[in-house]
């Protein structure tokens, strides 16, 4: 088993229909998973009989009319397995399941719910730096579809009851059941028990605060405590693809470039699909993914990776930076929604991800005809240039500060603040 540090980033989640293990902090790698695309014709019994003695492999599940499996294997076999298999004939490619994590630059999100209010929620601070009422004055994101892959939401609270999409799935469980509530479980054996509920409620009540009236489909991948992992996350990416979704927010990641993301991003780019994704609050330079993924760093998979600032437009102190950022957005002192019908306030880029991928759906809502990759250059056309403010980081914050307002009316006026 591979012993580095756990992937992480900004919202994840457990393993799928299994009991969910304590996590060390050093641990990356599901314990007896692994991720197998096969070869299109491939015998997957003669397979599974050929390693049988050595591994142990049994298919756990696959992704829907797509040959990517996850299988069990013998505990701490993983690696060994991928090595031994990569030359089957059966095999396109092979790599462990990794772990994802929600990390977030407080210590647990429910522990940064600081208490808010329904008019701070309407009127704060970041919606003005970006214009997001002004933005509304010419679309409101009607018929555009936002996936929100997260810890699910509270689809009782005012701000979001009639907002959803059908089809909300919940991926750990595998049931329709989409709730941001606790397990009572700490999964990720850290000493602390659900502390991510709310975070798919508060990245939901953005959206919904910047596009009214575009639909949000929650798909949960996050256990409570903010455990995902590889395989998970790309069931989520593949099931919004295939339900329509124009635009799919990802507030978290892992260390690890895998093979199955961007297997995932590829078919979604091909697709049309918009991916939105935090970059994550480490305060380093290091590409989480599926942020890492962006075309600034390369990849060419069309991803917009979206960093934080504060209220005075400087790199929020946990942010992330880097080549690979996309764009920067509001991240601290942020209010939105939280379970119980309530709001509060968080940190995080987990929470400047969702107003990137909401703006991008108002423009979106009135050029209906436009690419998704159309979308992402004018996001990005239209941003505010913050370079002045943030000495050091010259070419690691993207393109500037989202501004949803000149995004959408396509008339930008000072280009940069100082």
């Amino acid at each position: 088993m591979i012993h580095t540090k756990i992937l992480a980033m900004l919202g994840l989640l457990a393993l799928f229909l299994i009991a969910v293990p304590a996590v060390a902090d050093d641990d990356e790698v599901v314990p007896g998973q692994v991720v197998v695309r096969f070869a299109p014709g491939a015998d997957i019994p003669a397979f599974l009989a050929r390693w049988g003695t050595e591994y142990g492999p049994e298919v756990v599940t696959r992704l829907t009319s797509r040959p990517i499996y996850l299988l069990s294997v013998f505990d701490g076999d993983e690696e060994e397995f991928v090595d031994d298999v990569r030359f089957d004939p059966a095999v396109d490619w092979a790599e462990p399941n990794y772990f994802g994590r929600d990390e977030n630059p407080d210590p647990g999100t429910q522990s940064i719910f600081v208490a808010s209010t329904g008019p701070r929620y309407r009127s704060q601070p970041s919606m003005a730096a970006i214009g997001a009422d002004a933005a509304q004055r010419f679309s409101t994101g009607d018929g555009i579809t936002v996936a929100a892959i997260d810890s699910g939401l509270d689809a009782t609270h005012p701000m979001l009851a009639g907002r959803l999409a059908p089809g909300g799935w919940n991926f750990i469980t595998g049931m329709p059941d989409i709730a941001d509530v606790g397990d009572g479980i700490d999964s990720d054996g850290d000493g602390l028990i659900d502390e991510s509920v709310g975070h798919g409620t508060m990245v939901a009540g953005l959206i919904a605060r910047i596009a009214p009236d575009a639909r949000i489909l929650p798909l949960k991948v996050l256990d409570s405590d903010g455990l995902t992992n590889t395989f998970l996350m790309v069931e989520a990416i593949f099931y919004a693809l295939d339900n329509g979704a124009h635009i799919a927010n990802i507030s978290m990641g892992t260390t690890r470039q895998t093979l199955v993301i961007d297997t995932a991003l590829a078919e979604a780019k091909s697709a049309g699909m918009l991916v939105v994704a935090s970059t994550g609050n480490e305060d380093d330079s290091n590409p989480r993914f599926p942020s890492g993924s962006s075309d600034e760093a390369g990849s060419g998979l069309g991803v917009l990776a979206v960093a934080a600032l504060d209220d005075a437009n400087r790199r929020a102190f946990f942010s992330n930076f880097g080549p690979h950022v996309s764009l920067t957005s509001p991240g601290v002192d942020i209010t939105s929604t939280i379970p119980g019908g309530g709001y509060g306030r968080a940190n995080g880029t987990s929470f400047a991800a969702p107003m990137v991928a909401a703006s991008a759906a108002l423009y979106w809502s009135i050029a209906p005809d436009a690419s998704a990759q159309q979308v992402r250059d004018r996001v990005l056309g239209f941003t505010i240039d913050v370079s002045a403010l943030n000495p050091g980081y010259e070419g690691e914050l993207g393109t500037g500060r989202l501004h949803a307002l000149w995004a959408v009316s396509g008339v930008s006026l000072q280009r940069q603040v100082r």
